[in-house]
């Protein structure tokens, strides 16, 4: 199997190795083609996206690493964009997203707790507890959908070649501990995302760090909303969400299970820039 990964993570964001560890650890894997997405600076406070002021010099090492290894392995320079209004300009500003091979689109925060922190619901449980009753009233269902509609403004608005982890308001939803995931209401704010999704082109990532952090369950997308893209006919691609060098690959198996159950037969990959089908085998 042709392997790749296109979303992954350094120490100048919020993982754990340098950007040549990754590339090292690529070509050890056999991946055909690879690329960094380090997390967007934004315009506020936050401990885990990238400093502005790392931006030229993450895309000039993207460069030089590219020319370095260029025998071995396809290396692109991407960044995965946080859509977070009313900062969506200056996100992209300070991005240089002209200057990149691609973009993931991803949503993460969804306002601002009374002391300033942005809620983040890729933080821990009791933040994300602490959005739910301090922005939205108390009211899970409520934050869902209003997460879904700004994954949907995010297609939209910044049209990313990737969409990434686009249920990731799963991440603490275990045994449906806040909201009822069978549920049609549920059912009905994602489906819409992915109307949109197949209007842009986008491609959807099947994300498996979930897998391989928490529970074998946890991917993003969900089984079902997998299928659903599948009949559809919408792109997909495997990415682990990588921070460290030795996860570039991790859950992978589990993907391509998940793939051909839904009855995918080929994935997403970068190939001389532009995205191609490869089989899966």
């Amino acid at each position: 199997m042709q392997l790749s990964n296109y979303h992954s993570h350094t120490s100048l964001s919020d993982g754990h190795c340098l950007m040549e560890d990754i590339v090292s650890e690529a070509i050890n894997c056999n991946l055909i083609s690879m690329g960094f997405s380090e997390h967007s600076p934004v315009p506020f406070y936050s401990d885990w996206n990238m400093k502005a002021s790392d931006i030229t010099n993450y895309i000039n090492k993207a460069k030089e690493l590219k020319v370095k290894y260029a025998s071995q392995l396809e290396i692109y320079c991407g960044l995965e964009l946080d859509y977070f209004e009313p900062y969506n300009k200056q996100i992209l500003a300070l991005s240089q997203v002209e200057k990149l091979d691609y973009t993931i689109g991803s949503v993460h925060y969804m306002g601002f707790f009374a002391d300033g922190e942005a809620f983040n619901i890729d933080n821990v449980l009791e933040k994300y507890e602490q959005g739910i009753v301090e922005l939205f009233n108390n009211d899970p269902v409520l934050l869902y959908q209003k997460y879904y509609e700004a994954v949907i403004k995010m297609i939209e608005q910044m049209q990313p070649a990737i969409i990434g982890h686009i249920d990731k308001i799963r991440m603490f939803n275990t045994n449906n501990r806040f909201f009822n995931e069978s549920s049609e209401e549920y059912k009905k704010a994602w489906k819409q995302v992915l109307v949109a999704a197949k209007e842009k082109g986008c491609i959807v990532e099947l994300n498996t760090r979930g897998m391989y952090k928490f529970s074998a369950e946890l991917s993003y997308p969900s089984s079902e909303l997998l299928h659903a893209m599948q009949r559809m006919d919408i792109p997909v691609t495997i990415n682990s969400d990588c921070h460290k060098a030795e996860e570039i690959v991790k859950g992978f198996d589990l993907a391509f299970n998940l793939l051909k159950d839904a009855g995918y037969t080929e994935y997403m990959q970068l190939r001389n820039g532009k995205w191609v089908g490869n089989k899966i085998l």
